[in-house]
């Protein structure tokens, strides 16, 4: 019978990128070779970055907050949430609070994932 050992199993790193964006990653012992834990990646904003179209709307809901200065970050989101199939379009309402743009995602019972531009 094979015990588990913690101690063979190396910490999890934070790797920081030179935008900002960061995720974490593990060593794995058998292999040797380096994983990013799923669910881990986010931006400069702290905004969860999903890794399939299941993963945009958390479920349910999620909503990805870009501040005044991220118009650019929210662009490249944006080709991301295409890239797996998820379409974007501008929202409702403008109401102003604290500046910036929200984006709003939806999906229930496994249909659609719906994505919305909201000004803040």
């Amino acid at each position: 019978m094979t015990c588990f050992k913690p101690s063979a199993v190396p910490p999890p790193v934070s790797v920081v990128f030179e935008d900002g964006s960061y995720a974490y990653y593990t060593l794995a012992p058998d292999t040797g070779l380096w994983g990013r834990i799923k669910g881990t990646a986010r931006d400069r904003f702290g905004n969860r970055v999903p890794e399939s179209r299941e993963d945009v709307a958390n479920g349910g809901f999620a909503q990805y907050i870009f501040p005044d200065d991220g118009a650019a970050d929210m662009t490249r989101f944006v080709y991301h949430l295409n890239g797996l199939g998820v379409s974007v379009s501008a929202g409702g309402e403008t109401v102003t609070v604290c500046g910036g743009t929200r984006l709003a995602c939806t999906s229930a019972g496994g249909g659609p994932v719906i994505c919305k531009i909201v000004q803040m």
